[in-house]
Formats: structure tokens, C-alpha cells, sequence
């Protein structure tokens, strides 16, 4: 009764993690805080919760994210090992943990595992498997992996070329907040792969584009006018 007394009243002295705070969640995690120390890895990765992306922390602090089960991190962390970021490059882990992450069902995992298989890198290239697990992802939400599956249909990779189908999944990234499929829809209207020549709706595509960040639309934009 005392051990259990004594351990509750740790418990309890133990002051919730602030995660609005970067200085916090550092501090914490540096003091051995197993939730901070989970946050950290995704946050350096991805640049959120007041963090710069630093794939080298990144790497430092995915492992603990990993240990405590969760699923996106392993998918970030296989990345940095496909890549050799922040780790030395070793494909084989990389593939066991994008591997582990996409059999799980997350859909970041799926997205970089259907990658490896559009590109062979990893593993045999297996263009129709790649685009099964893009879709899976894309399905679910992803917005780069919806980028990716227009570029699929487009380009007849791993399923029958589209590009009907290439600018749904374009307009539908778009719609998810990713700038590149906005700019992937307007060269499809630009250069009538769907339809007559669109220049007007091209550039309005280019424009919603341009206004999230993509240099790559603001040049062609500039180039229009």
C-alpha cells in the first residue's frame, strides 16, 4: 500500500507537458518526459508545433516515438534511413520501417512504400503495387500521395493512363492544401490534356498555387503575362 501510495503521489506531482511550448516540450523531453520525447521526432520532421524542420534531431528523437508504437514515425524515420538523412543510409531498415508503418494502415507509410515500389528503390520496382498503395493512401486523405496518383494516371504508371482521372486526383491534392497538384492541374488545362486549351482557368490555377508558396507557379505566371 505505501509503494502504491508512494508512486501515486509522484504521479501526481508530475506536471502536465505544455505542447504549446517548444522550450517546454525540449526541456521535458531532455529530462527523460517519454510523451515529449515521442513529440519531438514528428515535430522536427514535419516543422510543427513551433519547431524548424531538423531531420538530424529528427533522426536523434524518432526512436522514441517509434518505441512508444506510433506508426507515422516509423514511416519518417524509414525515410531518413531510404535517404541517409540525419542516419547513415541502410535501404534494408528503411524498408522494414515504412514496411512495418504501411502493414499497419498508416497512410504515410503506404504513400513512401508505394514510392519504393513506383522506383525500385529498396526493392524490385512494381509499378501496380506502388500505385495500389498511393491510392490506399490518397483514399485516406494524403495530400501528397493524391499528387503523386494524378502523376500515375498521367503518366500510365502502374495503372492505365488518365488524365481525367490524373486531374481529379490533381484538383483533389489541390483541395487538401498541396500546391504542386494545383500547379499539375493547370499545365493539364494549359496544354488541353482534358479538354480544348484552357489558358484562363490554367492561370487560375497557377495563381491558387503561387498564393500557397509554389515557385514553379509563380514562374509560369509570370511567364503568361
Amino acid at each position: 500500500i505505501l509503494i502504491a501510495a508512494g508512486a501515486l503521489s509522484a504521479c501526481q506531482s508530475t506536471p502536465p507537458l505544455d505542447t504549446s511550448n517548444p522550450q517546454a516540450i525540449l526541456t521535458a523531453a531532455n529530462a527523460g518526459h517519454q510523451g515529449a520525447a515521442a513529440l519531438l521526432g514528428p515535430s522536427y520532421f514535419s516543422g510543427t508545433n513551433g519547431f524548424e524542420k531538423n531531420m538530424v534531431e529528427a533522426a536523434r528523437w524518432l526512436p522514441a516515438a517509434v518505441d512508444q508504437g506510433d506508426t507515422t514515425a516509423m514511416a519518417q524515420l524509414g525515410f531518413l534511413y531510404l535517404n541517409g538523412t540525419g542516419v547513415t543510409a541502410d535501404p534494408a531498415k528503411a524498408l522494414e520501417l515504412i514496411g512495418g508503418s504501411a502493414k499497419a494502415g498508416d497512410t504515410l507509410g503506404q504513400y513512401y512504400l508505394g514510392l519504393m515500389n513506383m522506383q525500385g528503390v529498396g526493392l524490385a520496382a512494381n509499378p501496380t503495387e506502388g500505385a495500389r498503395l498511393i491510392t490506399l493512401a490518397a483514399q485516406a486523405g494524403n495530400g501528397e500521395a493524391m499528387k503523386s496518383l494524378g502523376d500515375a494516371y498521367r503518366d500510365g504508371q502502374g495503372v492505365g493512363a488518365n488524365p481525367t482521372e490524373a486531374l481529379n486526383w490533381y484538383t483533389r491534392a489541390g483541395a487538401a492544401g498541396n500546391p504542386a497538384g494545383l500547379h499539375a492541374a493547370g499545365e493539364l488545362q494549359e496544354q488541353g490534356k482534358v479538354g480544348p486549351k484552357d489558358p484562363v482557368r490554367a492561370a487560375g490555377l497557377y495563381k491558387n498555387a503561387a498564393d500557397l508558396g509554389h515557385a514553379k507557379s509563380m514562374y509560369r505566371l509570370s511567364q503568361m503575362h
